[in-house]
């Protein structure tokens, strides 16, 4: 397993990380980089600066009650090789595991992020 990791790697971890001097369309920052899950740099001057969106004003543009599908891990780390205890026969082995997707709302999501009873990520139904 360890060498099939180490294989496809390079298939979805890119070798570079592009530098933008400028700040791209929408359609082309997401055909560049979104689309294609990749990770970019930008180094914009102050009158380039981004707008600084926070959680309500997401929540404000896409509306409370927009279901997502949420990836959940204990750790973050999804679609990952983990040494799992097997229940046939309580060997560890080495497994190639998924993140559980929950459904949820904006709303409920956002709730989770800022939770502050020390548990991390969203909170359980």
């Amino acid at each position: 397993l360890e060498s099939f990791a180490e294989s496809v790697s390079s298939l979805w971890c890119p070798s570079s990380v592009a530098i933008l001097d400028h700040l791209p369309s929408p359609l082309e920052f997401h055909a560049r980089f979104v689309a294609k899950s990749l990770p970019c740099i930008l180094r914009l001057n102050n009158d380039e600066m981004l707008p600084r969106w926070n959680a309500d004003d997401i929540q404000n543009i896409c509306g409370r009650e927009l279901t997502l599908t949420v990836n959940v891990t204990p750790d973050g780390h999804g679609d990952t090789i983990r040494s799992v205890q097997t229940t046939q026969d309580g060997k560890i082995e080495d497994m190639f595991v998924l993140p559980e997707e929950r459904k949820m709302k904006l709303n409920d999501f956002i709730k989770g992020l800022r939770n502050d009873d020390g548990r991390r990520g969203c909170a359980t139904d």
